[in-house]
């Protein structure tokens, strides 16, 4: 029963879990003003160089800020995002973390935050 549970259904719940997180932070970053890049909204795919498989989405903010959401599971929410030159990275361990960095400024870092 276990191998069965771990090749077949494990699987498949973890990616209904994954899909749920990706909806529910395309939401927050719509709700937050994070959507607003002609390049936000694309769908990715890939699989980190440790041979990780994600799936995520783009973001951004025109003219201020790009970045990605890559989803690797429910306890490995990875947020790339870059402000002119600099890329920086947030990884969060839940849904609740990554929902809090998309309702805050950090991305902004103190110089954008004094100029808005």
């Amino acid at each position: 029963m276990s191998e069965y549970y771990n090749k077949f259904i494990k699987p498949d719940r973890d990616k209904e879990i994954n899909q749920t997180i990706l909806e529910t932070l395309r939401g927050s970053a719509h709700e937050f003003g994070k959507m607003s890049s002609p390049t936000a909204g694309v769908d990715t795919k890939g699989t980190s160089k440790k041979g990780k498989k994600y799936e995520g989405f783009t973001f951004g903010i025109s003219a201020r800020m790009d970045g990605e959401v890559k989803v690797f599971g429910k306890n490995f929410i990875l947020i790339n995002w870059q402000v002119g030159k600099q890329w920086e990275n947030q990884v969060c361990r839940s849904l609740n973390e990554a929902e809090n960095w998309f309702r805050s400024d950090e991305w902004a870092g103190n110089e954008e935050k004094e100029a808005f």
